[in-house]
């Protein structure tokens, strides 16, 4: 797969669906490009996550991070990474499975 010529936001690397133990952190990672560079928001199950303590923005070129440092049963669910400039709009999801401790 190519990148659109139009600059639009394109994912390198999408979302994949992951599954962590209850209590343990984990990290969401996309590679995201575009033309200007896109603005990246993190949403969970419909609901855009602000950058916290408990949900972290983390950006280094095009590699763009959600991590949590600890996770919870009620955050199990779908996590979208949203890529949006004035040329277009993209989006990757996942489906975060929580564990229980054994």
């Amino acid at each position: 797969m190519k990148a659109p010529r139009s600059g639009a936001p394109w994912f390198k690397r999408p979302l994949k669906n992951t599954s962590v133990v209850d209590g343990e952190p984990v990290r969401f990672t996309v590679k995201v490009t575009g033309e200007p560079k896109p603005q990246v928001t993190w949403w969970f199950e419909g609901e855009m996550l602000q950058d916290s303590e408990d949900y972290q923005y983390i950006e280094r070129g095009e590699t763009y991070c959600l991590y949590l440092p600890e996770t919870f049963p009620e955050d199990e669910g779908e996590y979208m990474c949203k890529a949006v400039n004035n040329r277009g709009t993209s989006a990757s999801t996942c489906i975060l499975t929580i564990e229980s401790k054994s």
